[in-house]
């Protein structure tokens, strides 16, 4: 018991003293501000909504932001907060075989009439952004590892 405290101490004093150190070409991301978060959040809603042919809300489990460029992966749910179904949509016989998550991803660009999704993914049931920065030139440091 002894030990493993030890050990735990030690590896907290390495984590809190080793700087974050990030690749060539790696930026942070900035903070969203709740302004830019609303617009995001709206634009991104629209299209899912196109896609479903329902109201959907999310629950956000990551955005990113960088200059004009935007990352949204998010839970879906309806309008009162339960897990989406999709019953009723164009996704109900895959959502039934499993082939559809809760799950929402976006890409978004900033241009000067404000958020627009360039693509995303109602249900992905794997990484389906990688490749979105090579594709459109999005920086890498937007999308979860």
């Amino acid at each position: 018991m002894v030990v493993r405290r030890k050990l735990l101490a030690a590896a907290a004093l390495l984590l809190t003293a080793t700087p974050l150190v990030l690749g060539p070409g790696r930026a942070q991301t900035q903070p969203v501000s709740q302004t830019e978060r609303r617009e995001i959040l709206h634009a991104a809603r629209a299209a899912a909504m196109r896609d479903l042919g329902k109201p959907v809300r999310f629950v956000v489990q990551n955005l990113n932001a960088e200059n004009e460029w935007a990352f949204l992966y998010a839970r879906m749910v309806d309008p009162n907060g339960a897990p989406l179904s999709y019953e009723g949509t164009p996704f109900a016989a895959a959502a039934q075989h499993g082939l559809k998550s809760g799950s929402y991803a976006a890409l978004l660009r900033k241009s000067e009439r404000g958020w627009h999704v360039l693509i995303h993914v109602v249900g992905p049931t794997d990484v389906a952004w990688v490749g979105w920065g090579q594709q459109f030139g999005a920086p890498n440091a937007l999308f979860p590892n």
